[in-house]
């Protein structure tokens, strides 16, 4: 009985990972309609504390996902590979090893790993984009000082641009063919690439076209050299403290690899098995938790927030 319901516990978790990442046929504009619905929930619903905190958790995991680079996916999947995640983890482990307290922690785990996965993917984005960034903001100045238009200094843009951006650019310029207001097919521009400095970039832009460019050049060669100058100092500290993280990444894992090899044994799952034992695993993940966000909180420096969205 416990085999076959552990069977179905994992072959759920499997179709609802293979559903949600097959899945994936959701547009921009959808995705904006719903992160701007739940946005306005969010306002309206303030004195329904729940389902205001609920609009704003499905916001944020909106943004999270277009700030990893995969705006064609939404909270729905993330949601679904993290549940799909949890109980394949969990029947695995409960199958491999039969040891209740691992299965929960496995479970736990795989269950926030998606979402573990996507900050660290957005981090990682944001600081190839501030790279990148400046060399673009020079070439949007020099399209905007020679008499360009900005819609047509952005396609140009787009076209210098390498992949990892230039396609939402492209959006961008069949959104204006298509009979798009220039702040529309902006806004969509700006919620694909979903980076600080691309928000100063199409906020600074959006006022240019409402009161004119006068100026504007001398604020993009400005902000260039901003985001150059920190991007570059990023870089020299990020360099020095990234052994940090590495080394709390070693020492958190290593204690459970060991466990788990220690579990292969009949001996040590018989005495995980025991309500102490139980416990033991529990306290020695939250020591190993409290341990590993202590020194990646020492060692990691602050990502540039997003304040203009």
């Amino acid at each position: 009985m416990l085999g076959t319901l552990l069977g179905i516990v994992l072959a759920t978790g499997l179709v609802l990972v293979f559903g949600a990442v097959s899945n994936s046929k959701y547009t921009l504009e959808n995705l904006q309609e719903g992160t701007a619905t739940s946005q306005g929930s969010a306002s309206g619903e303030t004195e329904q504390g729940i389902g205001a905190k609920i609009s704003l958790n499905v916001t944020k995991l909106n943004y999270l996902l277009a700030e990893a680079g995969v705006s064609q996916f939404n909270w729905k999947h993330l949601l679904a590979v993290s549940l799909g995640g949890a109980l394949f983890a969990a029947a695995l482990v409960q199958i491999l090893f039969g040891v209740a307290g691992l299965s929960i922690l496995a479970m736990l785990a795989f269950g926030l790993a998606p979402t573990i996965f996507l900050k660290g993917r957005a981090r990682k984005r944001q600081r190839s984009l501030s790279e990148l960034w400046p060399d673009l903001i020079e070439l949007l100045r020099a399209s905007v000082r020679s008499g360009e238009t900005l819609e047509r200094a952005l396609a140009g843009v787009g076209a210098a641009a390498p992949q990892t951006v230039s396609s939402a650019f492209e959006k961008f310029s069949i959104r204006i063919q298509q009979g798009w207001s220039f702040h529309s097919a902006v806004e969509s521009l700006k919620f694909q690439l979903a980076d600080p400095v691309s928000d100063q970039v199409i906020e600074t832009l959006k006022i240019a076209k409402d009161i004119g460019g006068v100026g504007v050049g001398d604020v993009l060669g400005r902000l260039s050299q901003t985001v150059r100058t920190e991007a570059r100092l990023l870089a020299e500290l990020e360099s020095r403290q990234s052994w940090h993280i590495n080394a709390a990444r070693l020492a958190a894992v290593a204690p459970w690899v060991v466990l788990a090899v220690m579990a292969l044994r009949l001996e040590t799952r018989q005495a995980f098995t025991t309500d102490f034992g139980t416990l033991l695993i529990f306290v020695g993940a939250a020591v190993t938790i409290i341990a590993y966000r202590t020194m990646a909180r020492i060692a990691r420096f602050q990502s540039k927030e997003r304040w203009l969205i």
